[in-house]
């Protein structure tokens, strides 16, 4: 597993922002010099992944669903 810097920044931003840390602050600990759009970039990556995490969560009742009903019509 590799592991950048880049990384942990992302990370460490995205939980000070869902732990309500101001942007400034956040900037400031992380060593961003650069505009708020490229601490987004960083910061919308754990978005992504509670998206994809609820999405998963919603669709598996319905997976269980089509594959039950595969096997009650011998379908594999």
């Amino acid at each position: 597993l590799k592991i950048r810097f880049y990384d942990i920044r992302g990370s460490i931003s995205t939980e000070m922002k869902n732990a309500g840390v101001d942007y400034m602050v956040r900037r400031y600990v992380t060593g961003h010099v650069v505009t708020r759009e490229i601490m987004e970039v960083y910061e919308s990556q754990d978005r992504l992944h509670d998206h994809m995490r609820r999405y998963f969560l919603m669709i598996q009742p319905l997976l269980t669903a089509i594959i039950a009903r595969a096997a009650t019509l011998g379908i594999k």
